[in-house]
């Protein structure tokens, strides 16, 4: 396997583990541009939440005055969480003109802002104290991600709303229904465009093919396209049928593209639901306490978070393979590595003793690597030991294994070979590291290759005692000179 050959999640997981353990410098900006960048993450969050405030109050006379969705609580978690909770401070004034705007008076308006700067503090101040990593979409992360921001994060806004309803406002009012309105309302906004803000930087570590963007595209649309069909069945109650389809198209994303894809598939639909319920007649958003239009809301909680748990599953899956396979691979070359060439060996070695096939090993040693290293530096001799693997893998067979057992030396294990075909193929790479040596100029001309080769016998004790003779066949190949195949003295006559 080359480095051109490995599986995509290996690249997307080894980038997310890079990113998540290094520490990111923070770039030290003067006093002035630290203010300017301030004011416009604070006058950015003022904006968008009364401008997303707005369009969900265009749904709150529907049943109990409660807007059913609420995307300005995910906006202001998602700004605060990259940006700090001090901008939180935007919400109030956007708050109050919202307020302003929609007849209400201040003093219940004030209390909400204060309500929603908690709804988004508390779960960001949770998620640092659990350590909470953002980017690296494990099990973990994503439970409490969910369990902190969408679940408990609303259930203070929910309550505290309530109450003011309830108890300063003074309106009649069913406070359990209110109290699971304002939380759903909240906790998909929450959900969906918060998570956004998690899994932002996801976006680093995605493998940016063109297959993956248009799958993410159509993704979208289908979200989207399932979305207005819903909405629209609203009036016949078959509405939440066809919502149920969000599911495995939520899942299949969250396989085959990844966390960020999803919340913004729901995303898209989040505001395709918000626009449109806004334009159904008022009798059908009136015509019950807990209508289907709220019935949909739920489902596409239920749809993003089951894309969710796929994602995260899928990590963690990708996570057991990527150091399944660093636990048998060099992670330079991507062949194999010491100790699993060691434990392929001990097994071919009892094949060859149980008289089921005869194999061959060989050792292959870089002369004058570290002159290389010196001239040309490390990056050269990795760039060197890169080509030798691709050339190496690609003239043995698929049964063969290739390793990297030291710094400058390789072993291949030939199974099913005799000494005869061994030499062959010894040979064979030897005239192609030349070629493309000296010919494609691929690698330095001063770096010779030695080839040693040793047929495992049935009477051999063990591996060191394979090793041994592979090694002083190759330490013969040296003393003959540059770029030489050697096969052990014991087997010269045969």
């Amino acid at each position: 396997m080359t480095l051109m050959s490995l599986p995509p999640w290996f690249l997307v997981l080894n980038n997310s583990l890079t990113e998540s353990s290094a520490e990111q410098p923070v770039p030290i900006l003067p006093l002035r541009l630290r203010t300017i960048q301030h004011v416009g993450i604070f006058l950015s969050l003022l904006i968008a939440y009364f401008v997303l405030g707005l369009m969900a109050l265009g749904l709150q006379s529907a049943q109990t005055g409660v807007s059913p969705m609420w995307p300005a609580s995910g906006v202001a978690f998602a700004l605060a969480y990259w940006f700090g909770v001090r901008h939180l401070l935007a919400i109030v004034p956007a708050m109050l003109l919202l307020a302003w705007y929609a007849g209400i008076p201040w003093s219940p308006a004030v209390v909400s802002a204060i309500a929603s700067m908690l709804e988004a503090a508390v779960p960001i101040w949770l998620m640092r104290h659990f350590d909470v990593t953002y980017g690296v979409a494990g099990m973990r992360n994503i439970l409490l991600f969910v369990l902190l921001g969408p679940v408990i994060g609303p259930m203070l806004t929910a309550s505290i709303g309530t109450f003011v309803m309830s108890e300063v406002v003074g309106l009649n009012v069913d406070v359990v229904n209110v109290w699971l309105l304002w939380w759903l309302g909240n906790s998909l906004g929450f959900l969906v465009i918060g998570g956004i803000g998690f899994a932002w930087s996801e976006r680093l570590s995605l493998v940016h093919t063109r297959e993956a963007w248009l799958f993410a595209l159509l993704a979208f649309v289908g979200f989207v396209f399932v979305t207005v069909l819903s909405v629209y069945r609203i009036p016949d109650f078959t509405s939440p049928l066809l919502l149920y389809f969000l599911m495995p198209i939520a899942i299949y994303t969250a396989l085959r593209v990844g966390l960020l894809a999803v919340f913004l598939c729901a995303a898209g639909a989040f505001f395709t639901m918000l626009i449109l319920a806004e334009k159904l007649p008022l009798d059908v958003r009136q015509s019950a306490e807990l209508g289907v239009l709220y019935l949909d809301i739920s489902l596409l909680w239920v749809a993003t978070f089951s894309g969710v748990i796929v994602s995260a599953a899928r990590h963690e899956r990708d996570k057991g393979e990527y150091f399944s396979w660093m636990a048998t691979h060099d992670s330079l070359t991507s062949l194999f590595n010491r100790h699993e060439f060691e434990s392929r060996l001990q097994r071919t070695l009892q094949h060859v003793q149980n008289k089921d096939g005869d194999a061959v090993l060989l050792m292959l040693d870089l002369d004058h690597l570290e002159t290389l290293n010196d001239v040309e530096g490390r990056a050269a001799g990795d760039k060197l030991l890169q080509q030798i693997a691709e050339v190496l893998n690609r003239e043995v067979r698929g049964r063969d294994t290739v390793a990297r057992v030291g710094g400058d030396e390789f072993a291949v294990l030939l199974d099913s070979c005799s000494l005869a075909n061994g030499l062959a193929a010894a040979e064979n790479i030897l005239q192609h590291l030349i070629e493309h040596r000296d010919a494609k100029f691929l690698f330095d001309r001063s770096v010779s290759v030695s080839i040693g080769l040793s047929p495992l016998m049935i009477e051999d004790e063990g591996i060191d005692v394979v090793l041994q003779r592979a090694e002083e066949a190759c330490s013969r190949a040296k003393a003959a000179g540059r770029d030489h195949v050697s096969v052990h003295p014991r087997f010269l006559s045969a």
